[in-house]
């Protein structure tokens, strides 16, 4: 029986204030268990991490070492020697930021502040870009009532600058956020920050999609995207392009588990081969019945020729997780397509509307097949 303490009528007898105290001591223990396995669990993830980074840091001194050898041995054996080392690092860089992105979810959820992170490789965006800026007005709404703008006076702005990739060129994006205060009741007003797929990062998300196509639809690994990305004049780290990839996997892999989800739904349990057969004669036969449909899977074969394409450059990925990663890109870029959308469009505009907080039960609706473009991502 829970006893319920209401404090307008204090307890008359020492057995009921004690069970309210003994019911709070247990609730009190039950959360502060939980708390511990929490924060358990987060010290485990940390650890993780930090064993990766050492990681990394060893295969970055493998393939120095490499570089400095590279006189004297068959330069094509070299050449692939340190190629596939770049892959394996990168693969391992984006393992690290996957898991640090769904540790920095768990940490908000708790209200706590993000732990402080090993500076990132940053310059200032270069200058030669081209501006556009995007002003977000708060919502005038000061504690005296007033909706008048003429009545607030303007303290400053804080200014983020989002590097963004447009089909034919880069541009960088301003969010500029006027602060404002009210004469009358001095309230400050502001609009919120926007919202991006990797927060206290600079890609939008059509850099973040162009970025993500590239790697696996194109085969084009991170190193040889840094240099493309030089070229035009903005320098970004393989580092930072793994951080990217790994934070762009870590949104996505809702969309990806919804598709197997439907996917799953209609296989059938049947062991036999036979079995399976008679029970899906209907659907056997009938291309018969309907012209549009084919009668082999060529289609899925063809789709596969750009999987096999890439395959070249990756031997082999460096873990089960960088398996995953490619998995889930794979899986929404050739789905998209199957549905007439361009990849990269489509994962751009996912990726922006899963940062500005869609909801988590309505991910059907960005399922390729659900998937109404009503807005172009920031």
């Amino acid at each position: 029986m829970a006893f319920v303490l209401d404090p307008a009528v204090p307890p008359d007898d020492t057995e009921t204030l004690r069970a309210l105290l003994a019911e709070r001591d247990a609730a009190l223990a039950e959360r502060d268990a939980a708390l511990a396995e929490r924060d358990t669990a987060l010290v485990e993830r940390d650890a993780d991490l930090l064993s990766a980074r050492l990681e990394i840091e060893r295969l970055k001194i493998q393939l120095t070492a490499l570089r400095r050898d590279r006189y004297g041995r068959s330069s094509e054996r070299l050449a692939a020697e340190m190629g596939q080392l770049e892959m394996l690092i990168g693969d391992l860089e984006e393992d690290a930021a996957e898991r640090e992105a769904a540790a920095e979810k768990q940490r908000r959820a708790r209200g706590q502040s993000d732990k402080p992170r090993k500076p990132a490789l940053r310059r200032p965006l270069p200058a030669h870009l081209p501006r556009e800026t995007v002003r977000h007005e708060p919502v005038l709404a000061c504690r005296c009532g007033c909706t008048d703008p003429a009545r607030l006076t303007c303290l400053g702005e804080d200014v983020t600058e989002v590097l963004e990739k447009t089909p034919v060129r880069l541009k960088v994006i301003r969010h500029v956020r006027p602060r404002y205060a009210c004469r009358a009741c001095e309230a400050m007003l502001q609009a919120p920050a926007p919202a991006l797929p990797i927060e206290r990062g600079r890609p939008g998300p059509g850099l973040l999609a162009h970025v993500l196509v590239s790697k696996y639809l194109d085969g084009l690994p991170l190193y040889r995207l840094s240099g493309i990305l030089a070229r035009e004049g903005v320098e970004i780290e393989r580092q930072t392009l793994a951080d990217w990839v790994g934070h762009g996997a870590w949104w996505l892999r809702a969309i990806a588990e919804a598709m197997g989800g439907h996917a799953m739904s209609g296989k059938s349990t049947l062991g036999k081969a036979l079995q399976y057969a008679l029970s899906r004669w209907d659907a056997l036969v009938r291309y018969v019945e309907n012209g549009r449909l084919s009668i082999d899977n060529n289609l899925s074969e063809r789709l596969l020729r750009g999987i096999a394409v890439t395959r070249k450059n990756y031997l082999f990925v460096g873990s089960d997780a960088g398996g995953q990663r490619a998995a889930i890109i794979y899986t929404i870029a050739e789905t998209a397509k199957l549905n007439g959308l361009d990849p990269e469009a489509y994962i751009a505009a996912v990726l922006d509307r899963l940062a500005s907080g869609h909801p988590v039960n309505r991910i059907d609706d960005l399922l390729p097949w659900n998937f109404k473009p009503n807005r172009q991502p920031a």
